[in-house]
């Protein structure tokens, strides 16, 4: 809102009024991803790449998302709905991702699935100069940011719109992606867009923020003052 210049109220006064109203929602209540995030955060754009492999049943037909995600700003660098999900697919995948970010050199950090042990898929990152980084065992919070990421995709785009065959999975996800890298707000990153930490303007989305803030509450401090001048200027 205060982006919109529709109105200018804290985050915490925001959540206290939601909050007194039973108005938090299920924003508040997602627990599809792992519960703790993985303690050591990334610290800039292309530090941390999350990827991960997800089942996507249509109809009686089974197809496999894999994407890439930035961990410092949850932009989604790039995804596919893959027919099969052999390593060669992965590999492929993976290349081309890191074909559109030659000066990229990131820790990928994914799960212990075939795909992504193999010696090919390792050779591909040595190659690349990124850092492999197996989760822990029974340590799901450290690829937490990529659960997330697959629990969203099934709650809010394939199971509302139930796509009927492949195309149409491919169209709705599409969409998906587009609106969360490029319409939503994330509290994970200062409730910025991640398009917006990704292409680096965050800190002046943050000052124009504390600028707008700041003049809506002299703004109301003056209003407040003139009405208690009106009141007590009046007869008792």
């Amino acid at each position: 809102m205060i982006d919109e210049n529709i109105a200018f109220v804290s985050e915490s006064a925001i959540y206290r009024i939601l909050r007194r109203f039973n108005l938090l929602g299920k924003a508040f209540k997602e627990n599809d991803g792992a519960k703790k995030e993985y303690e050591n955060k990334p610290k800039r754009v292309h530090h941390h790449w999350h990827t991960d492999l997800a089942y996507v049943k249509v109809r009686e037909e089974h197809f496999y998302m894999i994407f890439l995600l930035d961990g410092f700003s949850r932009y989604i660098l790039g995804w596919e709905l893959m027919t099969d999900m052999t390593s060669k697919s992965v590999e492929l995948f993976t290349q081309e991702v890191l074909d559109k970010y030659p000066d990229a050199e990131p820790m990928i950090i994914h799960d212990n699935g075939v795909q992504f042990i193999s010696h090919d898929f390792k050779t591909i990152l040595k190659e690349n100069e990124c850092i492999d980084v197996p989760t822990k065992i029974r340590h799901p919070e450290t690829n937490g940011k990529a659960e997330r990421f697959v629990g969203l995709v099934r709650q809010e785009a394939l199971r509302p719109n139930s796509p009927a065959y492949y195309t149409e999975a491919v169209s709705v996800i599409e969409r998906f992606v587009d609106e969360y890298n490029n319409q939503r707000y994330h509290s994970g990153i200062k409730f910025m867009k991640p398009v917006d930490v990704f292409e680096g303007r965050s800190e002046q989305i943050l000052s124009e923020r504390k600028n707008k803030l700041a003049m809506a509450r002299r703004i109301r401090i003056n209003i407040n003052n003139e009405v208690h001048r009106k009141l007590e200027s009046l007869p008792a």
